[in-house]
Parts: structure tokens; C-alpha cells; sequence
């Protein structure tokens, strides 16, 4: 507002000085047809220079006259131009005052803001300092835990080895036993087999000596 207050006193006051040259101009032509008069009248013409007198004194008036109701206008616009640039600076500054208690508050939430944040960055760092040494710890833990359960899996491989090798040498011996008794049954089978050959050999050849001993008698 102040700016552009600023911009039209520059305007209007750039008007007045194109309205003063306009005027000067005037004036000028207005001289230029006084002195004509006067060569009128050092020629002889009296009544010449008596209409040129009241000519004259007619146009001052008039100019005298025009130029004091511009000047009275312009001062009218001036000090308009001032009061509105006296409410547009007290309005500025208003404004200004509010932006700078804004500001202020914006500064202060601020640095509440960072102090709060730097408080709460302390107490994460914290955390997360706790949160690695539980890490490691864990990590400690656990590695210890996968090589007991590493060494575990070894010795239950190693027993698991060992139970399958017992089993398997318990199967061979079932095996071989179950063999042996199987033999020992086969070889009984033919013992008895041949035992009852010989029996029935022997009871053949006595039925066969009962019966020529019957024919001889």
C-alpha cells in the first residue's frame, strides 16, 4: 500500500510539472504577444497598447486564477496523498508489528521445537544404545547357543552313527545266530533222518533172518 501510495504522488507530481511547462509555454507565447504590442505602441498606436495593457493584464488575471485553483488542487491532492500514506505506513507498521510478534512466536515454537527434539533425539540415542548392547548380548547369546547346538546335532549324529552301527551288529549277530540255529536244526534234522535210515535198515534185516529161520524149521 505504502509503495503504491508512493507511485501515485510520483505521477501526480510528474502531471504538475508537464501542466507547469504547458503554462510556461503559455506565458511565453503570451510575452512574445506582449512585445508585439509594444512595437505597437512605440510606433504611435496608443490605442493599440491600451487594449494590449488590458489584454495583458486579462490573461494574468486568468492565468493568475487558473494556476491558483490547480496549485489549490494539487495541494488538496498532496495532502490527500499524505494522509492516505500516513494510514497506509500506520497500517504498514501494524502489520509489520504483527509480523514481527508472529515472528517471535515462530522463533520461540521453534526453539521449543528443537530443544523438545534434541531432548527426545537424547533419550533415542540412549535407547538405542541400550537396544545394541541387548544386541549383542543376544547376539553373544544366541552364537553360543547355535555352537552348543551345532556340537549337539554332532553328538546326536555321532550317537545316531552309533546306535545304527549297534543295531546293524546286532542284526548281523541276530543273523548269524538265527544261521547257526538254523544249521544246528538242519543238522539234527539229518541226524535223525539218518538215525531212522539205520533203524529201519537194522528192523529190515531182522525181519528178513526171522523169516529164513521160520522156513528152515
Amino acid at each position: 500500500m505504502t509503495i503504491r501510495s508512493i507511485a501515485e504522488t510520483k505521477a501526480t507530481l510528474k502531471n504538475e510539472h508537464i501542466q507547469h511547462r504547458d503554462e510556461v509555454e503559455e506565458l511565453k507565447h503570451t510575452i512574445k504577444l506582449a512585445k508585439a504590442d509594444i512595437v505597437a505602441i512605440q510606433s504611435g498606436s496608443f490605442a493599440s497598447a491600451v487594449e494590449a495593457r488590458k489584454s495583458l493584464a486579462e490573461r494574468r488575471s486568468a492565468q493568475m486564477l487558473d494556476m491558483e485553483s490547480k496549485r489549490a488542487a494539487i495541494k488538496s491532492d498532496i495532502d490527500g496523498l499524505k494522509l492516505r500514506i500516513e494510514n497506509d505506513a500506520k497500517i504498514h507498521n501494524c502489520k509489520v508489528s504483527l509480523l514481527e510478534t508472529e515472528i517471535t512466536k515462530l522463533r520461540q515454537k521453534k526453539a521449543d521445537v528443537l530443544i523438545k527434539n534434541a531432548s527426545e533425539m537424547e533419550k533415542t540415542k540412549l535407547e538405542l544404545r541400550k537396544l545394541t548392547d541387548e544386541y549383542t548380548k543376544n547376539k553373544c547369546v544366541l552364537g553360543k547357543l547355535e555352537q552348543r547346538l551345532e556340537e549337539e546335532k554332532e553328538q546326536q549324529k555321532q550317537l545316531e552313527q552309533q546306535r545304527n552301527a549297534r543295531l546293524e551288529e546286532e542284526a548281523n549277530v541276530k543273523a548269524l545266530e538265527e544261521k547257526k540255529h538254523f544249521a544246528a536244526l538242519w543238522i539234527q534234522l539229518r541226524w535223525k533222518s539218518f538215525k531212522k535210515r539205520q533203524l529201519l535198515k537194522k528192523s529190515k534185516k531182522k525181519s528178513k533172518g526171522g523169516k529164513k529161520k521160520k522156513k528152515k524149521s
